[in-house]
């Protein structure tokens, strides 16, 4: 396959070009590739062409809840409790649904978002992240958090060292959520191999603490200002701490990674050129992810997706996006979906699926996304962009 002349997007300067992909590697990228015989070609001229996006922080499975609770709270282990008491009856309707089923929807709903890569917070077996249609890392040890964990002193001590450790810390405005970073340190627990998801509650000193341990954060500020009124201090992380973005799931974050970004940016004026860098370049350094993740390059994996370009500033349009302005998203070499209405695009598509998004229509060469959807359609009104199948 070649992408000819589409403006390709890096953290260098965007550069016209063409891409050649063989397999499930990005072979090539520079102008006037020669077109071999049995080479798909795909004109993208007047198109942006982005590397696919990484969300550092999802439940897979829980992406089928709307927003549950009655914030604010004082941090998440009020909430978690008070979840269960006031809407049992809506866990144990999506608790029925398979777990395979659900997580199958988590990663659907990060692909409608330009993203290939999703850290999951949870523990999926081998075989259940190899059927997902998103690359799921699985080199790193995960705990819940200090209190729900079930034994989180264990869970410090048999971690794999030299792999990251991701875990929720500070989730939270009290006292509980601001003295957890100082607690983890002295459970042995934070170090260059933490992660740590949320760090609402950044008392004064944990930016030092963060710093000399080498630790980074996970920021989720639609999840945070959704449950508590805030989210974390980042301007007080930086420069000097390694910081990722992620979507939390629809529990209590937002539906796509995109009004993630745009969220990111209007409650921290943080420059939308870093904010873009914590969905590509920044959680491949913190997760030690494979070549080629989050940004386009040669010998790397082909994961991208193509917009058309209506914006001179790629970074400008990256954070207007909707799932709707996705032509064509590519993951491993593989077209995962396209709009029904791009041109030259004429991949196979016999029992394909066509759903419809805000007026567009994407086709997704995948049997059993018609049924799975069918099942699940009752489930997916906190999608808005989602206007169902397409008879």
């Amino acid at each position: 396959m070649i992408i000819r002349g589409g403006t390709i997007v890096s953290f260098q300067s965007p550069l016209q070009a063409d891409i050649e992909v063989m397999g499930e590697t990005l072979r090539c990228i520079r102008r006037d590739i020669p077109r071999k015989s049995g080479e798909q070609m795909i004109d993208a001229d007047g198109c942006y062409v982005f590397p696919a996006l990484v969300n550092s922080h999802d439940h897979l499975e829980f992406n089928l809840y709307p927003r549950l609770g009655s914030p604010p709270y004082r941090n998440a282990y009020e909430w978690g409790r008070d979840l269960h008491a006031r809407s049992p009856d809506i866990i144990r309707s999506i608790e029925r649904i398979p777990l395979a089923l659900r997580s199958w929807w988590g990663a659907w709903k990060n692909l409608f978002s330009g993203v290939t890569v999703v850290v999951h917070h949870g523990r999926l077996g081998f075989l259940q992240k190899r059927s997902l249609p998103v690359s799921v890392p699985s080199q790193m040890s995960i705990a819940h958090s200090l209190e729900f964990e079930d034994d989180i002193e264990h869970s410090i001590r048999k971690r794999r060292r030299g792999r990251p450790f991701v875990l929720h810390v500070a989730e939270g405005t009290d006292e509980t959520a601001r003295r957890e970073i100082r607690v983890l340190k002295e459970l042995g627990g934070l170090d260059r191999d933490t992660v740590i998801v949320h760090a609402v509650g950044a008392a004064n000193g944990d930016a030092g603490e963060l710093h000399a341990s080498g630790a980074a954060v996970v920021w989720c500020p639609s999840s945070n200002l959704y449950l508590f009124g805030a989210t974390a201090p980042v301007h007080t992380y930086l420069p000097n701490v390694r910081i990722a973005l992620g979507t939390d799931s629809t529990l209590t974050g937002v539906p796509t990674l995109f009004e993630e970004l745009r969220i990111a940016h209007g409650s921290s004026s943080l420059p939308k050129e870093l904010i873009a860098k914590m969905v590509t370049v920044l959680p491949k350094q913190i997760f030690g992810l494979p070549t080629g993740t989050g940004e386009l390059q040669e010998g790397g994996s082909a994961d991208f997706f193509l917009v058309r370009q209506t914006r001179n500033d790629p970074v400008d349009q990256l954070f207007s996006l909707e799932p709707e302005d996705i032509l064509l998203l590519v993951r491993r070499g593989k077209p995962l979906f396209w709009d029904s209405g791009f041109r030259g695009v004429s991949f196979e598509s016999s029992g394909s699926a066509r759903l419809r998004m805000r007026g567009t229509v994407k086709v997704i060469p995948d049997r059993k996304f018609s049924g799975r959807f069918k099942l699940l359609r009752h489930s997916l009104k906190h999608y808005p962009y989602l206007q169902g199948l397409e008879s």
